[in-house]
């Protein structure tokens, strides 16, 4: 097992701890490694010697407080679960390190992220396309001289200017609908919950 106090650390802020090995990009694919407060010390330390081995940069979340807002089923639907989350370089040192992810993460349990797709059928591992540095009081991304609000929703969202996902290939097939609720309407929902998705 990876000794957690031997990350190197770039910085702490509200209870999150980062470790860069170079400049982020202000944008681009990030993955995030969910987990459950049973196997969180366990995943950061994987991710931790893998990071070490292979010089890409993370942030994790480093209070129980912030962890457990994280895991709190009736926490925020956008940002529930995304208890570590990996800055690769560009689009294939993402595709390689999802990989390289998956071979050590694969069989620990954790719960889905809502705004991500999920990779190779796991539920700990996902990713999307985002923002990595905040330069402007809103969250923007920027292509072609144009500049695009990072606009997150519970559910797998690409930005205007990318077409395809370039890793649906791995993600989980989309569930088929169920015909049971062909003739039922639904006008509202009286309380969102992440429910059983975190686990």
């Amino acid at each position: 097992m990876y000794p957690i106090n031997k990350i190197p650390i770039s910085y702490e802020h509200n209870g999150w701890c980062g470790s860069n090995f170079y400049l982020l990009p202000h944008q681009g694919w990030k993955i995030h490694v969910s987990a459950t407060i049973q196997n969180y010390q366990t995943v950061l330390n994987h991710v931790a010697f893998l990071s070490q081995k292979l010089k890409f940069s993370f942030k994790y979340a480093s209070s129980i407080s912030l962890i457990n807002s994280l895991l709190d089923i009736h926490g925020s639907r956008i940002n529930g679960g995304k208890l570590i989350t990996i800055y690769p370089q560009n689009k294939e040192h993402c595709s390689r390190l999802l990989y390289d992810l998956y071979r050590f993460l694969k069989n620990f349990s954790g719960p889905i992220i809502l705004t991500d797709a999920q990779f190779k059928g796991t539920t700990n591992i996902s990713y999307r396309y985002g923002l990595f540095v905040a330069i402007e009081e809103k969250n923007y991304l920027y292509c072609n001289g144009k500049k695009y609000l990072d606009k997150k929703e519970p559910y797998f969202l690409l930005p205007p200017f990318i077409d395809t996902d370039p890793f649906a290939k791995e993600a989980l097939d989309p569930i088929k609908p169920n015909t049971l609720w062909d003739n039922i309407s639904l006008d509202y929902a009286i309380q969102f919950s992440l429910g059983d998705n975190m686990k």
